[in-house]
């Protein structure tokens, strides 16, 4: 009788571990999910410049200054966002 109950806790031991272990497998799912997630969003142009060759640009004003954490590129002739 006292033997029963012994494998019976370690029964529970076991299965309260795996139990956990699989939650943690979901947890790390989720945070690797959330990154690729926030890569994808983060890999957009701000508001107000477009992609074009692998750069975030905007128009030039005629009279004016690039948008704001843009310089102007006389290369493209274009403000490209650093």
């Amino acid at each position: 009788m006292f033997t029963n109950r012994t494998v019976l806790s370690v029964g529970q031991e076991q299965l309260e571990f795996f139990y956990k272990n699989q939650q943690m497998k979901f947890l790390w799912f989720i945070t690797f999910l959330l990154a690729l997630v926030g890569m994808i969003a983060g890999d957009a142009c701000p508001k107000g410049f477009k992609a074009q060759n692998n750069q975030c640009v905007s128009q030039r004003p005629v009279h004016g200054d690039c948008p704001k954490g843009s310089t102007y590129s006389a290369k493209v002739n274009l403000c490209v966002h650093n």
